[in-house]
């Protein structure tokens, strides 16, 4: 008996010496794999979140126990086929190669639903819709003067009238909108029967603001901008001098600054390129000047378009130029990103991704991956071309916390992923008639748009209110962890 026990206790023990290292390696991820090295390799996850969320998962055909959204672990290095399904939404479908130690992580994935349903959110027969940028608020334009213009929040599905009906100004008809950045005013500027107008026009549910501030812009004006919600100072480079106006008071200061061929804001500080190439920074009142750039072999590479320059500050650091030819350059290697072409430039959230696009592409710029210092060679930004082939791109917008991109190409409205580790489908969202505009909400996750001129305002969900509600609470968290760390650095 007493031999007995003795092998049972050897035995115990070897089971105990042989499988409780191997339980405490499968806790930490490790797997014992036949025919490898050591035979022992490091375990990968893959992370899956959807937009509407509860699709079921599929890995290489087989269904997983978990829907989104799902952390799929202790999954070994290798490729697997991950399908996503969702009643009443498209089969999402991607190969995923797992690396040890490392997460895959498709945190934001936009399912496409199987029949796209458009709903009419403001009867009447429009011909256009202008948006402003950085707002909720977009017009419809009945094409017969500023008295047929509607104004529409898409937050809260008001509309009201532009222009009251004894306005002096109903029987003028735009000719192109001047907007600033998060601003619910705009300059109009306007003719009727061989009169031209700019109007200041201030949004305003119960009374719109609109006010004649035509004597203001004379000769060749170049474009104009005014403060983040402060309309108190507008510039615009006239005569290639530097003009500010105040619309309110009804002052204006010709000339503020001389010699100017570009300008932009930033906060409360104005940035200014003089005719030299010459580059300052300095208060809106003109005091605590700064000189940024007084290098004349640097600025003849940066600035080499002749005409003006529109100035996007992202940060301190990081400063974007775009010249009235279509010629975009920062003041990071490799200094020019495209010498013509390009029609427009949208930062994303953080201000450290910009996607620009010319008339047959879209290129995103991420200063996020800029490697300077302690390197043998500066390595300027990333640039990759996420759309390609295009027929006639306009308007573009940053979708769901910065995931996707939305935009308009020719008759098309297309959506793209950017978090696929370089696979840019575009999937098509919708057909549109006449070039009209559209204006995407991400407050509402849905898209506005006139299918044809002389329609309806329809509209499209392009997120899901649940996911929307969700990513304000994250954005919401990750601003409390952002003042914590800052106070914290205090």
């Amino acid at each position: 008996m007493q031999f007995l026990r003795k092998i049972i206790f050897y035995i115990c023990t070897a089971i105990y010496i042989t499988v409780c290292p191997m339980l405490i390696l499968y806790a930490v991820g490790y797997f014992y794999k036949p025919g490898v090295t050591d035979g022992i390799v490091k375990t990968g996850l893959i992370s899956l979140a959807t937009a509407p969320s509860g699709a079921d998962v599929y890995i290489n055909g087989k269904k997983n126990l978990r829907k989104t959204p799902a952390l799929i672990r202790e999954l070994l290095p290798d490729d697997y086929n991950i399908t996503l399904k969702l009643p009443g939404y498209d089969e999402w479908q991607k190969t995923v190669n797992v690396k040890e130690e490392k997460a895959s992580v498709f945190d934001k994935v936009i399912l496409m639903p199987s029949e796209r349903k458009q709903e009419e959110a403001s009867s009447g027969s429009y011909q256009d819709l202008i948006t402003l940028s950085g707002t909720d608020i977009v017009l419809l334009d009945g094409g017969k003067g500023l008295g047929s213009i509607n104004v529409y929040d898409t937050v809260n599905g008001k509309e009201w009238p532009l222009a009251a009906a004894r306005s002096p100004f109903t029987q003028y008809t735009p000719i192109s909108f001047m907007t600033s950045e998060d601003d619910d005013s705009f300059i109009l500027h306007s003719s009727s029967e061989g009169d031209i107008k700019y109007l200041w026009i201030e949004i305003n549910a119960d009374n719109n603001t609109i006010k004649d501030i035509t004597p203001f812009f004379k000769g060749d004006t170049s474009y104009v901008e005014w403060a983040q919600g402060n309309n108190e100072y507008i510039f615009s480079i006239q005569n290639k001098n530097l003009t500010r106006i105040d619309a309110k008071s009804g002052a204006e200061y010709p000339e503020y600054i001389k010699d100017v061929r570009g300008y932009g804001l930033f906060g409360n500080e104005i940035y200014v390129l003089k005719n030299d190439n010459v580059l300052k920074r300095m208060n809106l009142d003109k005091g605590s000047r700064s000189v940024i750039l007084d290098d004349p072999q640097v600025a003849d590479l940066v600035f080499e378009d002749k005409g003006n320059y529109r100035i996007q500050v992202l940060s301190q650091d990081t400063i974007l130029f775009l010249s009235s030819g279509g010629a975009l350059s920062a003041n990071r290697l490799p200094y020019i990103f495209a010498d013509k072409g390009v029609l427009g430039i949208q930062p994303d959230s953080e201000n450290t991704k910009v996607l620009f696009w010319t008339h047959d592409k879209i290129g995103m710029i991420d200063f996020s991956t800029e490697e300077t210092g302690n390197v043998e060679f500066e390595k300027g930004p990333a640039l990759t071309w996420v759309y390609s082939g295009g027929k006639g791109i306009k308007q573009v917008f940053w979708v769901y916390d910065d995931s996707h991109l939305l935009f308009v190409d020719g008759e098309k409205v297309l959506l793209v992923s950017l978090n696929h580790e370089g696979d840019y489908n575009a999937k098509n969202i919708l057909s549109l008639k006449d070039g009209c505009d559209v204006f995407y909400s991400e407050k509402t996750g849905h898209l506005y748009f006139l299918p044809s001129k002389g329609s309806s305002l329809f509209d499209t969900e392009i997120v899901p209110q649940t996911s929307i509600l969700q990513l304000s609470h994250e954005q919401h968290e990750k601003k409390k962890e952002k003042k914590k760390e800052i106070n914290n650095g205090i």
